[in-house]
């Protein structure tokens, strides 16, 4: 890991197309701050995409991939779960595999995180169907109204709060609900910064 990485993101991939997989690392290879790791957690076991993520690997020097032997399912939240547990960054983001970033976001996330002292902190996406087709996503710490798609927080407060089901579909709901409960602080950046397909 490089000295000056803030952030890790863990990206969720499971039966998503080459082109579709292509578009998304593009979208993190492309930020203008390249502090960040960025970690393809594929739910195989039989990907088609190994050459893919071959030639990212031999390219950028923060990407990297695990594919795990037994489809474990379940939202990709056990992979998410994992994740957690391999990063040694500051930042924690999750992602799924066909979500789309501004090439600002790292860049502007971990800014407004640093200068508000946010221990989670949020920002609107263009989302596919939470608030009818591709309408905005505008987040609040609250289930059914954020994503995973649309929040960033520090890896030692992911740890202390946990993961509370990970069989549950809107975990990333519950998340955010628990980390405000436990008295953390949360911060908004009002702007688009990403589409959720």
């Amino acid at each position: 890991m490089r000295n000056d990485q803030l952030l890790t993101v863990i990206a969720v991939t499971y039966g998503h197309s080459r082109p579709t997989l292509e578009a998304f690392i593009n979208c993190w290879m492309a930020q203008t701050d390249q502090r960040f790791k960025l970690w393809i957690m594929d739910d195989g076991p039989n990907t088609p995409h190994l050459d893919l993520y071959a030639d990212y690997v031999d390219r950028f020097d923060n990407f990297s991939f695990l594919i795990v032997k037994e489809n474990k399912g379940h939202f990709g939240h056990p992979l998410r779960q994992l994740g957690l547990e391999m990063t040694e960054t500051k930042y924690l983001m999750w992602q799924n595999c066909d979500n789309l970033v501004a090439s600002s976001l790292v860049a502007e996330a971990t800014y407004a995180a640093e200068r508000e002292k946010a221990d989670i902190l949020a920002w609107s996406v263009i989302h596919n169907y939470a608030r009818g087709p591709w309408q905005l996503l505008d987040p609040y710490p609250s289930l059914n109204n954020i994503d995973f798609a649309n929040f960033m927080v520090k890896t030692e407060v992911a740890r202390q709060v946990g993961l509370r089901d990970l069989t549950f579909r809107g975990l990333d709901g519950w998340f955010v609900e628990d980390v405000i409960a436990a008295g953390f602080k949360w911060h908004k950046i009002d702007r688009a910064l990403g589409i959720h397909q």
